[in-house]
């Protein structure tokens, strides 16, 4: 998990999400795994603003518009 303090604001960019085990030029598992990686955001928002001193009032503003394959 990589945070990333956007600059001037109150905000951070986190990189977090991991699905492995899919195939990158297969479609079922490409559409599995955004489904999958969405609905982590935001349970891992919610620990966040749990655990995380500092992220009680945490929201989300934005994801990817497509899941990232870093390798196949």
């Amino acid at each position: 998990m990589g945070f990333v303090p956007v600059p001037g604001g109150r905000e951070v960019v986190i990189n977090l999400s991991n699905f492995p085990g899919i195939d990158g030029t297969n479609a079922r598992d490409l559409s599995r795994a955004e489904i999958e990686t969405r609905r982590e955001v935001f349970r891992i928002t919610a620990a966040l603003r749990k655990y995380v001193p500092g992220f009680e009032q945490a929201y989300l503003i934005d994801t990817a518009a497509h899941l990232g394959v870093r390798e196949t």
